[in-house]
């Protein structure tokens, strides 16, 4: 009995095996094995059958993590896409523009759900008065990213971080690159945030 279960295994493997399809997939030809429709009858029991092929192709090349982070609530989010240091950043999921990338010619803040063009177009334009919105902005913020590629004098920064610590807010500041992705990223983990971008001289261009 058990050398004839062993030979039925392997008279059933040989079926499966010998029954294959060819896909393609990613520019590359791939074999695998596929069951036949009839290589698992046996007498009164219910037959297996596969009735729908599934293609590799059909599941696309991946999933974007971060466009699906900042879209899974009922008002979209913005995403940073693309910055210049002079004429400033390209934003995506503004309400107003129903999808289209917006360009802000400029130094600009960025909230979760919006962006607003913004004065300063050089390191000493940034004071408290010019950053009052970050302040007021309802629901309250708790990260401020500051942006730049020109440093920005230690102790204009010093006067910036203790004045928004006195409403809880905390600043870092970075370059354009950097602030431009931690924003995107804190943003889709639904955090308060909001980032100031300073692009210098952008009316020049």
């Amino acid at each position: 009995l058990l050398l004839t279960s062993i030979r039925s295994c392997f008279m059933l493997i040989s079926k499966i095996i010998g029954s294959s399809q060819r896909l393609h997939y990613a520019g590359r030809t791939l074999k695998i094995n596929a069951i036949n429709r009839n290589s698992l009858q046996t007498k009164n029991t219910n037959v297996v059958t596969f009735s729908q092929k599934r293609y590799l192709s059909e599941f696309g090349y991946g999933t974007d993590l971060l466009n699906e982070s900042l879209h899974h609530t009922i008002r979209p989010k913005i995403v940073f896409d693309s910055y210049s240091a002079t004429s400033g950043c390209d934003v995506r999921g503004m309400e107003a523009a129903k999808g289209s990338v917006v360009h802000m010619n400029g130094s600009c803040i960025g909230f979760p759900h919006a962006c607003y063009l913004w004065k300063p177009s050089n390191p000493k334009e940034i004071t408290m008065d010019s950053l009052e919105v970050i302040t007021i902005h309802e629901p309250s913020i708790d990260i401020l990213l500051v942006g730049s590629d020109t440093p920005i004098p230690p102790r204009l920064m010093n006067k910036i971080r203790e004045g928004m610590r006195e409403s809880g807010i905390v600043v870092d500041h970075m370059d354009l690159l950097h602030a431009c992705a931690t924003f995107n990223v804190l943003n889709g983990e639904d955090r308060n945030v909001a980032v100031a971008l300073l692009c210098e001289d952008a009316d020049e261009d």
